[in-house]
């Protein structure tokens, strides 16, 4: 197989070198990705996403750098696997100035992104598997390693690992906005704010998920429904241009009713976007931003009004608990994988 020819500081190790310093980097750590390199297993011996994942990869042959024989590779693999400290001097040196093989190449880079998948969470859950179990502001990324979103992740709730995407319990943040606000989200996670329906997407897109919805009035009485199945435009080239579509199906009653089904299918809308099947703008006529039908029994993007109101349909609403005319005091909705 043909060698690549050396370059400087682009090596195996060097790769894995700069897999290791990524923020909360807990299981992915240095030495199983030099041991990767040489296409062995995690040497601690734990049977996990990596060298489970690894193993599909790694090349029949050329896998040991120069010095180190392919005819010789299951014996040096059994004699590390049992004292992989002992070798490590060698070991790094050999990696640090021994040119690649192709099948290094691919293995190296392969557990480079492994170990970057790991140690930068896509969701709330991978934030609690990282040892983080407390509610509170993090960052994950849902876009890639290049693209840090602050997201409040909710760890208590029925056993916790709660992405929330929609937060509002004191009006402080207007939610009456367009179309552009809520495709790539606004607030703050520690206050307020909308995760945006981009981010929301790609979530569900690279997960299976489930909805919450936590509701409270303004005498502290509170509610919840609950979803088995969301997502958002899943099977849609360009979810924008699909209108970030919901599904959901599933549900469970925690007092609030079902005030979501009803908008199961229909697109996003906002008072600049109106994507709704009624004659009128859903959007502007409710004050908020939904999944609006012809118009809605669910509005928690709408005015916050304060309690009882009014005006017809265009508060804080969820329909099935409180009817058009009272607008909630707390709102959230979160997602956790299935």
């Amino acid at each position: 197989m043909a060698v690549i020819p050396p370059r400087p500081f682009i090596s195996c190790q060097m790769l894995c070198l700069h897999a290791a310093p990524v923020p909360r980097f807990r299981a992915c750590k240095l030495i199983p990705c030099l041991w990767g390199c040489l296409g062995g297993g995690e040497p601690s011996g734990k049977h996990g996403k990596t060298g489970a994942e690894l193993a599909v990869i790694q090349v029949s042959s050329g896998q040991t750098s120069q010095g180190l024989r392919a005819g010789s590779r299951r014996e040096a693999h059994g004699t590390m696997e049992a004292s992989w400290l002992v070798h490590l001097p060698l070991l790094l040196f050999l990696l640090a100035w021994a040119p690649m093989t192709d099948g290094q190449a691919i293995n190296a880079q392969a557990q480079q992104k492994l170990c970057a998948d790991e140690s930068f969470p896509l969701d709330c859950e991978d934030v609690y598997d990282q040892g983080s179990e407390t509610d509170g502001v993090y960052l994950i990324y849902p876009s890639g390693p290049n693209i840090p979103v602050p997201v409040y992740c909710d760890m208590t709730t029925d056993d916790g690992k709660w992405t929330v995407f929609q937060k509002r319990f004191n009006g402080s943040v207007s939610f009456f906005r367009g179309w552009n606000d809520y495709r790539f989200g606004f607030g703050r996670a520690d206050s307020e704010y909308w995760l945006g329906l981009q981010n929301i997407h790609l979530l569900t897109l690279k997960r299976k998920y489930e909805l919450r919805v936590d509701l409270e009035d303004f005498e502290n009485n509170t509610a919840w429904a609950q979803y088995a199945d969301f997502s958002l435009s899943p099977q849609a080239i360009s979810a924008e241009e699909d209108g970030y579509t919901l599904h959901v199906g599933g549900f469970t009653d925690g007092g609030a009713g079902d005030s979501l089904s009803y908008h199961t299918g229909q697109k996003f809308s906002t008072f600049d976007r109106d994507q709704d099947l009624y004659v009128q703008n859903c959007a502007a006529l409710s004050s908020g931003a939904w999944w609006f039908k012809s118009c809605h029994f669910s509005n928690l993007n709408g005015f916050y009004l304060g309690g009882a109101h009014l005006s017809y349909a265009n508060g804080l609403n969820w329909a099935q608990w409180k009817g058009f005319y009272y607008s909630l005091r707390k709102s959230e909705m979160k997602i956790r994988r299935i």
